[in-house]
């Protein structure tokens, strides 16, 4: 789904109206001079370490050095910054991620990091989703306990169990 959906989550959620300007001030500084200037500042590894022990809350030690020069790799590309900007800034971001599910006619399991910070289960994707699993018979919403928005990486042997655990309903 797009990275930068908030013209259709405003639609869902009040707060993301609340906070439109927000956003929106954020897009202006990112679309100015200022933009590149703070976008140097952020992606050192030092940063990005940090940024990632946020999304890994569960198991901070899951960010290693080979993690972090993952993301600060490419960073350093000429173009970083550019494609940062268009991914958070434009209109036509991609598809609302329920826009997407809903087209799906085919099981869906949902798993969901219970301490995601980035995009919480009690937001409005989060709670757009967990909505429709209730609704769907053939949708199942699975919380990885303390996991954040990383799941899979942080917490893979929970993320494997529920995954198997699902399938093997099919088998």
């Amino acid at each position: 789904g797009g990275l930068n959906n908030k013209g259709a989550l405003a639609k869902a959620d009040w707060r993301i109206k609340l906070a439109l300007p927000i956003f929106w001030l954020i897009d202006a500084i990112l679309k100015s001079s200022l933009g590149p200037k703070i976008f140097d500042n952020v992606r050192g590894e030092e940063n990005l370490r940090q940024v990632l022990r946020n999304l890994y809350p569960s198991n901070p030690s899951a960010v290693d050095d080979e993690l972090v020069r993952g993301f600060a790799d490419p960073a350093k590309d000429p173009n970083a910054f550019h494609v940062f900007r268009e991914i958070y800034t434009t209109e036509d971001a991609g598809p609302y991620p329920l826009d997407i599910l809903d087209d799906i006619d085919a099981p869906i399991l949902l798993l969901w990091g219970t301490a995601d910070t980035l995009t919480p289960s009690n937001g409005p994707v989060g709670r757009a989703l967990r909505d429709m699993a209730t609704e769907r018979p053939d949708c199942n919403f699975i919380d990885i306990d303390g996991a954040g928005h990383v799941f899979f990486d942080e917490r893979p042997e929970d993320t494997i169990r529920e995954i198997s655990s699902w399938v093997r309903k099919f088998a």
